[in-house]
């Protein structure tokens, strides 16, 4: 079994996002709380000028294993209050991903296209035993912190910002060319795809840029990527920059894992085919948002 956090309005116009929040609350479970990370997706909300926001009005969920769940209720909530920011609004939901109904998923749909209230958000929760808490401010929070965990278990919405694969943070995988299969075992994706709806082989070879990721399709990791014409190389010198991010960016302990095609101590490497390169930003959006 694992247990669903769903957080939102933990941020003020200045201050880092919810995004940065459920990272940094997700690295102190795993070190503190002792419990596994499975992963992390961010969920967009409706932007409507009714509905009051920071930024983007996108919540984020954190799905963990097992544990105690009163103890992990009273540590999420101190580390949200202990690192509050002013005029922020932090709504909190916890449940099991057992306990998130069909009915809490219709509910985390319609925040996408509709403007409801706190209210119709606890009635929802209460109805299903699902724990829901504002922490501070208005407590708008608890309508994103509810919506997140309904549409991370749908299964088919959001995209995931951590992972539970050798490299957490998603942000932090070294920009460089490896196989579908290298990058399954080096950062827990799945699976990818093109937008039309293509497969993509394990032994495809894939150009990664800065801003990979994956979204939530059928309950997986789905990177996407866009076709790159067969006749496209790195040159040397884009191997030797992807040698100096890895330094810089994947521990030592890693080092057996990063596919030989983006070793340092690789020197005969000239160049690198690659049939695939990760999608930009708008693509992965229309299909996550």
């Amino acid at each position: 079994m694992s247990i669903l956090i769903g957080i939102d309005d933990t941020d003020n116009k200045e201050s880092r996002g919810t995004g940065f929040h459920a990272r940094q609350l997700a690295a102190r479970l795993e070190k503190e709380f002792m419990v596994t990370v499975n992963g992390i997706t961010r969920h967009q909300q409706l932007v409507h000028p009714d509905v009051p926001y920071t930024s983007q009005n996108s919540s984020a969920c954190i799905e963990i294993s097992d544990t105690n769940i009163d103890e992990l209720i009273k540590f999420c909530r101190n580390h949200l209050i202990d690192n509050q920011v002013p005029g922020c609004d932090i709504g909190l939901c916890i449940a099991p991903k057992e306990k998130i109904s069909k009915e809490i998923i219709s509910f985390a749909q319609s925040v996408k296209k509709v403007v409801v209230n706190r209210a119709m958000a606890r009635e929802t929760a209460a109805r299903n035993r699902v724990f829901l808490e504002g922490l501070c401010g208005t407590e708008d929070g608890i309508i994103g912190a509810l919506s997140a965990t309904g549409l991370r278990k749908s299964g088919n919405d959001g995209r995931f910002i951590w992972l539970a694969g050798s490299v957490k943070e998603l942000r932090d995988l070294p920009e460089g060319v490896m196989t579908l299969a290298e990058l399954k075992r080096l950062s827990g994706i799945t699976a990818a795809r093109t937008p039309e709806g293509k497969i993509v082989e394990d032994t495809d070879a894939i150009l990664l840029n800065h801003w990979v990721r994956p979204i939530l399709e059928n309950g997986k990791a789905v990177l996407i990527v866009v076709s790159a014409s067969l006749d496209q190389q790195v040159s040397a010198s884009l191997d030797q920059q992807v040698s100096a991010s890895l330094d810089q960016q994947v521990p030592a302990s890693l080092d057996q894992q990063v596919p030989a095609s983006l070793d340092q101590q690789d020197k005969t490497i000239k160049q690198i085919h690659y049939e695939w390169e990760t999608a930009g930003k708008d693509i992965v959006r229309k299909l996550s948002d």
